[in-house]
C-alpha cells in the first residue's frame, strides 16, 4: 500500500465518520442481540398467556379462551417468522445494504475522485457486505493512485462495507468515447 508521508490523505471524509456502539460491539452484533431478546420474549409471553388461559379456564369454565389464546400466539409466532424471512430474503436476494446516492457523495468527496461508476454492493451473510466500483481520477503517480484507492476503501468501510475491489481508471473528458451506456 502507497503512503504520503501525510498524517492522513483521506482527512476530507472525516466529517462523514458514524460512532459505533460502546464496548467494541458492531451494529451488527447489537442487532442479533435483540433477536435473540425479543425470541426469548415471545416464547416467554407464549407460556404466560398459555398459563393465564388454563387458569380461566379452570376458574369460569370459558372454554373459547383456549382457541383465542392459540390464535394470538400464532400471530405472534408468524409476524416474528416474516420478520426474519424478511431479513434473510433481503440477503438471499442481494438487496442494496445503504443507499447508493449517499455513499457516491461521499465518495466523490475523496480527494482524487473525479466520478464514481458501477457502485455496487450486497450482503453475502447478515455480517458480511461486499462492494465493487469503478473509480475515476486525474491523479498521475502510483503513491496518489495507492492513496485514493485505501480512502475509497476507508469510505465504504466506514459505511459497513467488509470486503472491497475498487477499480481506477482515468478521468475521461469525453465519458461517451470510452464507456457504453453502462459505464463499460
Amino acid at each position: 500500500m502507497f503512503q504520503t508521508g501525510e498524517p492522513s490523505a483521506c482527512n476530507n471524509i472525516e466529517a462523514h465518520r458514524t460512532v459505533r456502539p460502546v464496548g467494541g460491539e458492531s451494529g451488527e452484533d447489537w442487532r442479533t442481540r435483540e433477536r435473540v431478546i425479543s425470541h426469548l420474549l415471545g416464547d416467554a409471553g407464549g407460556s404466560i398467556a398459555v398459563i393465564v388461559s388454563t387458569v380461566v379456564i379452570e376458574v369460569t369454565g370459558i372454554r373459547i379462551v383456549d382457541p383465542i389464546t392459540a390464535a394470538l400466539i400464532a400471530v405472534v409466532v408468524t409476524w416474528s417468522a416474516l420478520k426474519v424471512l424478511r431479513g434473510s430474503g433481503a440477503t438471499f436476494f442481494h438487496r442494496m445494504p445503504f443507499d447508493t446516492d449517499e455513499i457516491r457523495t461521499h465518495l466523490l468527496g475523496v480527494e482524487g475522485v473525479e466520478a464514481v461508476d458501477d457502485l455496487h454492493a450486497w450482503q453475502i451473510c447478515s455480517q458480511t457486505t461486499v462492494a465493487t466500483t469503478h473509480v475515476e481520477t486525474a491523479v498521475d503517480t502510483m503513491a496518489e493512485a495507492g492513496d485514493v484507492t485505501r480512502c475509497v476503501h476507508e469510505e465504504l468501510a466506514h459505511h459497513g462495507v467488509n470486503h472491497a475491489t475498487v477499480e481506477l481508471c482515468p478521468a475521461y473528458e469525453d465519458r461517451s468515447t470510452h464507456l457504453n451506456h453502462h459505464t463499460h
